[in-house]
């Protein structure tokens, strides 16, 4: 099994490389269950009952899992009861369960070393116990966490060597994510036809395998790709069958559904949902989601000509960034109170705060923010009759724009290779079943032989 072309997989496992992991196979925390409490002490109730040595572990590890987001003195009490138990009874492959959520919880609070320790922990204690489906979803999560690197080589080739060893295998639990994940990867690249082909494709096996949790996750992720095409009503339908749940609902999606209800002009119900999001994000502490969701109230505000309203929503944005290490959204913030400012003829206020979106914006090569402030900055100088200095703006902002064109260009190149990889790849997994299949009927003829002996 050959990983990145040069490392073999079942080696890679045995010994520490530098990783991270991200819990695919679970729910986030961002949409963590409002009636967490009312769960644990139904499980600790359940716990104390008579019930069998798995059953109470099962209760442990859950106790565990759902005090992760509001008590950890108590997380740490009961994943330490689960391996105790786990220990004593026997059942080590609990062992690597209760490791992969300490891992998740380490990352979901930006501690990445610790969170690649546990992960690693999980992943030996899989090696040690032969629970090969598990060892392999642990990879999956790593191999999505890579992307965080920028790593994407890598990236691919776990995930690759994850769904050779699935299928050869036959571990249709481990084959569908990995689908998914093909998905992602083809969304991330502009591929939406792939994206879809892949993600539908995990969706179905999802389905089939009763993976609620995964069937939710994907209905999200190719609502986000219709999004991406601008085929607005197929987004929301799949983003709200996303939404179908008692167990939690991400805030993140009731902001892409304002920000879709926005574009299509659908003022009231773009309130609806953004506030929903706003109100979600503020019980969660998601300060990001914060700044984002302030920033869409004020692209809305603008649309409906409340500008001082956008002001002060991007202001309140720009406080909540100021007060956490929370920075994806500046960039924008900047740029949408440059155009409020704009709109109220504040030229001074307009240009200060589009020179400060393009040096947030060319710091971290945001080509997109940067031409909208170069443009907005040369509209203002426009107006105010200042035409040397808006010449300036709009020859950085036809510069700039040629740069897109021109990424743009090569990346539909790149797409050709990508097409042919694609299809190379999906010969090599159909040769991958054929293979499998040829082996099952060699194994039953000579079964059928012995039986006739």
């Amino acid at each position: 099994m050959i990983f990145a072309n040069t490392i073999q997989l079942d080696k890679v496992i045995l010994k520490p490389i530098i990783v991270l992991a991200f819990l695919l196979t679970v729910f986030s925390y961002k949409g963590f269950s409002n009636n967490a409490t009312q769960k644990i002490d139904s499980l600790i109730q359940l716990s104390k009952t008579d019930i069998s040595d798995s059953a109470r572990l099962y209760c442990y590890l859950d106790i565990s899992y759902f005090y992760q987001p509001i008590d950890t003195l108590k997380m740490w009490e009961y994943y330490n009861k689960t391996v105790d138990l786990a220990t004593q009874v026997n059942r080590l492959g609990m062992i690597s369960s209760a490791q992969m959520d300490i891992g998740n919880w380490y990352y979901y609070n930006g501690k990445i070393d610790a969170a690649e320790e546990w992960y690693l922990k999980a992943i030996r204690q899989c090696h040690a116990v032969d629970d090969l489906q598990l060892e392999l979803l642990i990879w999956l999560n790593i191999a999505e966490l890579e992307t965080t690197r920028n790593n994407y080589e890598k990236h691919v080739a776990i995930v690759d060597s994850c769904l050779k060893l699935a299928i050869d295998n036959n571990i249709p639990d481990v084959e569908m994510p990995c689908y998914g994940l093909y998905g992602l990867n083809y969304w991330r690249m502009g591929e939406y036809d792939k994206a879809m082909e892949y993600s539908f494709k995990s969706l179905k096996m999802a389905e089939d395998l009763g993976w609620t949790g995964k069937v939710l996750q994907l209905h999200n992720n190719i609502g986000l790709i219709y999004r991406d095409r601008e085929e607005y009503d197929k987004a929301l339908k799949h983003l709200k069958m996303s939404m179908q749940t008692n167990y939690f609902i991400d805030p993140e999606t009731y902001h892409h559904i304002g920000r879709i209800y926005m574009k299509q002009g659908k003022e009231d119900l773009a309130v609806i949902y953004l506030d929903s999001a706003m109100d979600l994000s503020i019980e969660r502490d998601d300060f990001d989601l914060q700044s984002g969701v302030h920033n869409s109230m004020a692209e809305l505000d603008m649309e409906l000509k409340k500008n001082e309203d956008a002001i002060n929503n991007l202001q309140h944005a720009l406080r909540i960034i100021d007060s956490s290490d929370q920075k994806e959204y500046l960039g924008r913030v900047y740029l949408s109170l440059s155009k409020a400012f704009s709109l109220k003829d504040k030229n001074d206020s307009a240009i200060l705060y589009g020179n400060l979106a393009i040096e947030r914006a060319s710091k971290f090569d945001e080509k997109e923010t940067l031409s909208k402030a170069y443009l907005g900055i040369s509209k203002v100088y426009q107006r105010s009759g200042d035409f040397e200095n808006a010449l300036i703006y709009i020859e950085k902002y036809n510069a700039i724009k040629n740069i897109i064109l021109n990424e743009k260009r090569l990346k539909n190149i790149s797409l050709v290779e990508i097409k042919y990889e694609t299809a190379k790849k999906d010969l090599e997994i159909e040769r991958s079943r054929q293979s499998l299949k040829v082996l099952q009927v060699e194994k039953q003829d000579l079964w059928l032989s012995l039986i006739h002996i």
